[in-house]
């Protein structure tokens, strides 16, 4: 077991849970997991018996309040240069896949039978790319779509 695993185990257990066969010989084994255990450990030993400051139920209240209380929006764009350059990608293997060893390759396989799919994975690639830019840029649309309503009204 390496240390990373044993560590994300170690953390996940609950309620001094007991450590299973695996973790308890990974501990005896490695001196530096021993040590952060200990001092994770005591840590907690230390939190828990600190008198009046820290009660498992009133810090779960309170943080539980305060996230609630958090209003997060998802604000991550990706630029248009990103969707462009992909696009550009996506329509330049369209137009040099019918030239590839491997296409070549399913064509003598399967006959001209393999150009059909091929046409029709492509389309839904285009389609779903298309869809989720159009999902992910709906503001940027609305804009350009009103500022165009609004220079032929």
């Amino acid at each position: 077991m390496k240390c990373e695993q044993f560590m994300d185990r170690f953390l996940a257990l609950d309620n001094e849970e007991a450590m299973g066969f695996f973790m308890r010989r990974h501990l005896r084994s490695c001196v530096r997991c021993r040590r952060e255990t200990g001092a994770l450990t005591a840590a907690m030993d230390e939190l828990l018996g600190f008198p009046g400051r820290f009660n498992e139920a009133d810090v779960a209240d309170r943080v539980m309040a305060r996230i609630g209380a958090v209003e997060y929006t998802y604000d991550r764009r990706v630029s248009l240069s990103n969707w462009i350059g992909v696009g550009l990608v996506i329509l330049v293997s369209m137009f040099l896949l019918p030239f590839s060893d491997s296409l070549i390759w399913l064509r003598g396989f399967f006959g001209g039978y393999i150009d059909l799919p091929y046409g029709i994975v492509m389309g839904l690639l285009v389609s779903i790319y298309m869809t989720v830019f159009a999902a992910t840029n709906m503001d940027l649309l609305k804009t350009r779509v009103r500022a165009r309503h609004l220079e032929k009204s």
